[in-house]
């Protein structure tokens, strides 16, 4: 079921058997939401590929994750500013950045 947090109401939802995928669920609904709007979830929505499919389809996501994720430090081609972290498309010809949100993290 996708939530519209704003308003306290259901956005949209899908039924399927009790073996059903909710993040499949999530990325057939996801064109239901508007360009812009905020995915968030918990931490059974991880994954890369997953996360890439949202922000292809014009949305942003914020997703809790457990301590057993490890995220890449230290890429090289990045910084912070007012706890907002950019990268640089290696991919890019045009080094356009992309935002990737909100942040705070810790060192271990």
């Amino acid at each position: 079921m996708l939530w519209h947090i704003g308003f306290g109401l259901p956005w949209n939802w899908w039924t399927g058997p009790a073996d059903s995928s909710e993040r499949a669920h999530l990325l057939e609904m996801v064109e239901s939401l508007p360009t812009t709007a905020l995915v968030v979830a918990d931490a059974g929505f991880v994954g890369h590929g997953y996360w890439k499919a949202i922000v292809d389809s014009g949305r942003h996501f914020l997703i809790r994750v457990g301590t057993n994720l490890r995220l890449l430090k230290r890429l090289g081609c990045a910084r912070e500013t007012n706890q907002i972290v950019y990268t640089l498309d290696r991919q890019s010809s045009s080094k356009e950045s992309t935002s990737i949100g909100p942040t705070s993290h810790r060192d271990s």
